[in-house]
């Protein structure tokens, strides 16, 4: 039979490419009506009785064969439309799929293949007609979506070639993107950067087919993203490669994209995609290597939250959320179809709706929405997600409730080897109408020192200047009001995101960060939006040449460790590789897990030195072997000993010589001893001599040696203290007036006048407040050779300078000091810290003795004071 058309005609009518760039038009025509230019179309073999018949195949070269290694193979129970109307297929015996049909008086043929199961790619369900709400999935998922192509519609394409012959073509157009590496991932995230400019180029949604664009998206959001989540494995990738498939509407790209990929332990990239022009069935490949910054901790741009409003993008992507949901509502994570939400409608269910039931657990442990979900969002670890809810590439925290939210990660478990500073970056958006403001949280240990917003620096108030705060838990409150976060002036969102930048310095294992709203009250909006988290952490190693001094009580010779051979403790030691180390009550006393006093024989440090407790100024060093080779664990080959008296002497340790040059253990012209005896030392750093006083203050209430209840009531020993100070400040300071560099450090039992604020809550400090303080208004005395600073809240570099306070014990005091002169404190750098991590946290011991009840803390009653003096200086 001869067959006679022009192509250019079928072209227009018949074949059904994707037109998914620009607008749909109002004139949707009649698809049963034939050709209005009237041009002759070939019409089929026509058998018999009016009909006619095609044969069908499904195009070899199509994204089936490319992404599945094989096309669809049809059969009976696939759906052809002609004009509008069903048809099934029959199947020869030769397995050569046909179909009849009405012959059309138009002879023309409009035909579109809807493989059994297509009813997914539908927002309809079934629906009745295969153009009308369409799929075109933006939420994609790394096997199913793929799979799902035997399932997704074709068009038929008719030439005058191929005769009766119909070969179905893609619809959508794919990128085979490899990714070489190592790592789990999570999700791969397609991203016009059209958007960037204003623009729109929508990726997915649902359309509509019109003549003559073809498929039309009227809305949707301009990203498509690749699900990996894999029921919470990821998607493992090798050095060779592995091939991510990402299905696209046809298009130019002019503007090309940002793809980022996301790995299982919060990891990720971004890469740049250049412009590009693809043909539906088209495949274009990009390879690229996934090499995170190792110094990203942690990366959160939410891309596995696919549902609900677009607020962080374009408002006019709409809302979409899934039509297949349990009964409950409750979402698996893993739904592919989708349908129109009102304007901005979360995505889903509160992820943690009750802080009574989810605090302490994480949300893998206590979510209030599925397992499955937290699995195919890659939240499982965070500590918090509390009253939040997805948004379309973003997260939402107390929108929509009258509480506030809180989004925390998981604790930086991962810097066990020091203390680190961290970068953080964020993106905010107040919900509109908030009267909330907004509060950043470091817990554990770090504290906030500069903060931008859109690049410019903003003043910090973290509820530690000026205030009466008593922060003894080792928490930084960081909090941003609308003058610097201003909340958007309409509902789209579209004018209210800012970005922002922290740096929060001396930071360990224990450290937390959440991100809260600030008012706690019910009787205002609360909410905010937060998109592209990322935690950059640095070890904390400047420039210059250093020295580092650590001071720590220890406790009873490190009562607490001393029956595991002290391998904590000098794997804390080794871990911060101080240069310098002080060490209070540096002597054993008791047996391991008891308060029996121990044998000469037994003791486990500074053995046998009690014939020494007459000991005066010694020129000659000493020393004792336990505590050499205790040293020598964790690198230092010096060490000294203070002037010793009673049971609690201080030891310094060092990697640099140490010379003795005076153990104190008398008052200046008292005929008191300094009790627990004191010492000053030097080392030589960096060319510097830097003079060192250890000293332990008497801590009692009363006068030594008049254990009476006046004497208690008078806190005589407060007074003791001063006699003290003032002896050993005479002994060193004004001995040798034309040293410069001194530090003077030790456990002072008393509480200092810079820190008077944080206690004027405590009523138990209110009569006695001067007499706790007045060992430390010596040390602060002008009175001497050179004034001294306290390096931790006076240290040129310190966080804690000016009105912050921290805690050196587990209550709330601050009684372990390390002061210095001028010289050194303009030498301070930002590490200027009291240690708060896993192994020196201070809690209450459980191995009580019984008999006694006593009990020691576990692995001190304090904690290590550490600070780091840039010797360039």
């Amino acid at each position: 039979m001869a067959y006679q058309t022009k192509w250019t005609v079928l072209k227009a009518l018949l074949a059904l490419a994707l037109a998914f760039a620009g607008s749909c038009t109002e004139d949707k025509t009649d698809l049963a009506k034939g050709s209005e230019d009237g041009q002759e179309t070939v019409i089929p073999l026509v058998p018999d009785g009016g009909m006619v018949r095609f044969r069908l195949e499904v195009d070899k070269s199509g994204l089936g064969s490319v992404l599945l290694g094989a096309g669809h193979i049809i059969t009976e129970q696939d759906q052809v439309y002609v004009n509008s109307a069903a048809y099934q297929p029959f199947i020869d015996d030769d397995g050569t799929a046909w179909l009849e049909v009405p012959e059309s008086e138009s002879s023309v043929y409009r035909m579109f293949f809807r493989p059994a199961g297509s009813a997914r790619w539908f927002s309809d369900g079934a629906g009745d007609s295969p153009l009308r709400s369409l799929i075109v999935p933006f939420s994609q998922f790394y096997a199913s979506t793929v799979e799902g192509l035997d399932s997704y519609p074709m068009y038929g394409e008719y030439s005058e070639s191929t005769g009766d012959r119909i070969v179905f073509k893609d619809v959508l157009s794919a990128l085979d993107i490899t990714i070489k590496g190592s790592a789990a991932v999570a999700s791969v995230n397609l991203h016009s950067k059209a958007g960037a400019d204003g623009g729109v180029s929508r990726l997915g949604g649902i359309a509509d087919y019109s003549l003559p664009e073809g498929y039309v998206l009227e809305n949707g959001p301009d990203f498509i993203n690749l699900n990996c989540t894999s029921g919470g494995t990821g998607v493992r990738i090798t050095s060779s490669g592995k091939h991510f498939y990402i299905l696209l509407p046809k298009g130019d790209y002019s503007e090309g994209f940002t793809l980022t990929v996301s790995d299982m332990e919060h990891k990720g990239q971004t890469f740049d995609i250049a412009p590009f022009g693809i043909e539906a069935g088209e495949v274009k490949s990009f390879s690229f290597n996934y090499s995170p910054d190792p110094s990203l901790y942690f990366f959160e741009h939410f891309d596995n939250f696919v549902w609900g409003a677009n607020v962080s993008g374009n408002p006019d992507a709409g809302a979409w959320t899934p039509v297949s949901v349990d009964d409950s509502g409750t979402l698996s994570g893993y739904e592919e179809d989708l349908a129109v939400s009102g304007a901005s409608i979360p995505g889903g269910q509160i992820i943690q709706a009750n802080w009574a039931t989810v605090s302490g657990w994480t949300v893998g442990e206590r979510p209030s929405v599925s397992k499955s979900y937290v699995q195919s969002r890659n939240i499982a670890d965070y500590a918090y997600l509390y009253r939040c809810q997805e948004y379309q590439g973003c997260v939402s925290c107390g929108a929509g409730d009258e509480v506030r939210g809180v989004v925390q990660p998981a604790t930086f478990s991962r810097l066990r080897d020091g203390i680190y500073d961290l970068t953080v970056s964020y993106d905010i958006c107040f919900r509109y109408g908030t009267g909330d403001t907004f509060l950043a949280k470091v817990s554990g240990s770090g504290i906030v020192t500069e903060v931008t917003v859109d690049g410019q620096p903003v003043l910090l108030d973290d509820g530690l200047e000026g205030n009466n705060t008593y922060n003894h838990s080792f928490v930084n409150n960081c909090t941003l009001d609308r003058g610097d976060l201003k909340a958007p002036t309409l509902p789209d969102y579209s004018d209210g995101w800012h970005h922002v930048e922290m740096r929060i310095v001396n930071v360990n294992e224990k450290t937390s960060l959440g991100l809260w709203g600030a008012d706690a009250g019910n009787s205002i909006k609360h909410g905010f939006f937060l998109d592209n988290l990322e935690i950059r952490a640095f070890r904390h190693e400047g420039p210059g040449r250093k020295l580092r001094v650590l001071l720590f009580n220890i406790q009873n010779g490190m009562w607490s460790d001393q029956g595991n051979n002290f391998d904590n403790f000098v794997a804390f030691v080794n871990k911060y590789a101080p240069d310098v180390c002080v060490f209070c009550e540096s002597q054993s006393i008791y047996r391991t897990g008891t308060s029996t006093a121990v044998s000469d024989s037994e003791w486990q440090l500074f053995t046998g030195m009690r014939s020494s407790r007459s000991n005066t100024d010694a020129s000659s060093a000493l020393t004792d072997p336990k505590w050499a080779a205790l040293a020598a664990r964790w690198g230092h080959s010096y060490h000294a000993i203070s002037g010793y008296r009673d049971n609690y002497p201080q030891v310094i340790t060092s990697s640099l010589p140490i010379e003795t040059v005076k153990r104190i253990v008398q008052c200046s012209g008292s005929g008191e001893y300094v009790q627990h005896g004191a010492g000053h030392f030097r080392v030589e750093a960096f060319g510097k001599t830097v003079n060192i006083v250890t000293c332990h203050l008497w801590p009692q209430k009363f006068w030594p040696g008049r254990n009476t209840e006046a004497s208690a009531a008078a806190y005589e020993g407060r007074d003791f203290q001063k006699i003290e100070a003032q002896s050993i400040m005479a002994k060193t300071i004004n001995a040798y007036p034309d040293q410069e560099d001194w530090l003077l450090m030790g456990d002072t039992n008393a509480i200092s006048p810079i820190d008077e604020p944080y206690y004027d809550y405590n009523e138990l400090y209110q009569d006695i407040k001067e007499k706790w303080m007045y060992a430390h208004r010596v040390f602060r005395s002008e009175d001497y050779a050179h004034r001294l600073y306290d390096m931790i809240r006076e240290g040129a570099g310190s966080p804690y300078i000016g009105g912050r306070f921290i805690s050196s014990t587990g209550g709330g005091g601050r009684i372990d000091i390390m002061y210095g002169s001028e010289s050194m404190r303009a030498r301070v750098t930002t590490l200027a810290t009291s240690i708060n991590d896993t192994w020196s946290t201070v809690t209450s011991n459980p191995l009580l003795d019984p008999e006694s009840e006593s009990h020691f803390s576990d692995p001190s009653d304090h904690r290590p004071v550490y600070v780091e003096f840039d010797m360039s200086k």
